[in-house]
Formats: structure tokens, sequence, C-alpha cells
């Protein structure tokens, strides 16, 4: 019962027609790869949502010299609640000769189903120069919008 009244503020959100940030594939800075290179700096970052309804994970590996970045993500929802468990990506990327001066998005693990495990994503590399990707884990729809009205997702990192 706790979450009806922000499901009521979700659904008017979508009414509203509120848009969700650009994802990263629709701007074409990521291609899929069928493993890792040899970045030499990696790092993994993972946290459970607040209600504990399920966890995500990113795996980020760099390189400096080249600014060039290799992502994996993990979602896996643990609760039958009708909600999903979204691990998103912002970034930043340069293009054109200057850095972007907002971020991109992407959403590469999306799960819905407590039966069959977490969602994991494909190994992505930046096409181009990329900087301060860091992840997050989100209550969210199914397409990985976020569901802040419900429960805040958590910090960046």
């Amino acid at each position: 019962m706790k979450r009806v009244l922000p499901l009521l503020v979700a659904a008017a959100a979508g009414t509203l027609g509120i848009a969700a940030p650009a994802q990263a594939h629709d701007t074409d800075d990521w291609e899929r790869v069928g493993s890792w290179s040899s970045l030499d700096r990696s790092r993994t970052t993972g946290d459970r949502l607040v209600n504990d309804v399920g966890r995500g994970e990113a795996t980020i590996h760099w390189n400096n010299s080249l600014n060039v970045s290799e992502v994996r993500a993990k979602a896996e929802d643990w609760a039958n609640d009708g909600w999903c468990v979204s691990t998103q990506l912002r970034y930043q990327v340069y293009t054109n000769g200057a850095w972007s001066g907002h971020y991109h998005y992407r959403f590469p693990a999306v799960d819905c189903d407590i039966e069959n495990g977490p969602e994991v994503s494909p190994i992505y590399r930046s096409k181009h120069p990329v900087r301060n990707v860091q992840a997050r884990v989100c209550l969210a729809y199914s397409d990985g919008r976020t569901a802040t009205a419900v429960e805040p997702c958590r910090p960046w990192s």
C-alpha cells in the first residue's frame, strides 16, 4: 500500500509525457564487442535498491591515454511487484573536437523477471573518447526509464 501514491504520481508523469534522457545507442556512441580488450584500468561497482527489491552492477574498463572505455552491466530483480531493476550508465563523449557539455545515458541491463536470474548485457566499447563513466541502479519501467517517483535511484558511482 505504501507504493500506491507514488504509483499514481508515476502514472501521471507518464500521461504528461515527461521525457527520459536520450539513450546512448540513439547517439551511436557504443558498439558491441565479443570480449574485453587489454585496457589498463578497471572497476566494478554495484548496489542494492533501498527496499532490497533488486541489485545492479557495472564493470567499466578504460585506458586514460586513449579515452576508450568498455562496459558490461548486470541487473537482478528480486521482487514480484510489477517493477523492473535497471543498471544505468552515464558518461560524456568527445565528438567534433569537443567534450559534450552534458551526460549521455544508457540502460544496458534491465531485469523484470525474478525467475530467470540476472540480466547481463553484452560488452560494449565506446566508438569515441568518453569520460566520467558512472553507474547506478534504479527501480525502473521495462524500457529502463527510472521510476524515481516510486523509489529513488542509488547514487551515481
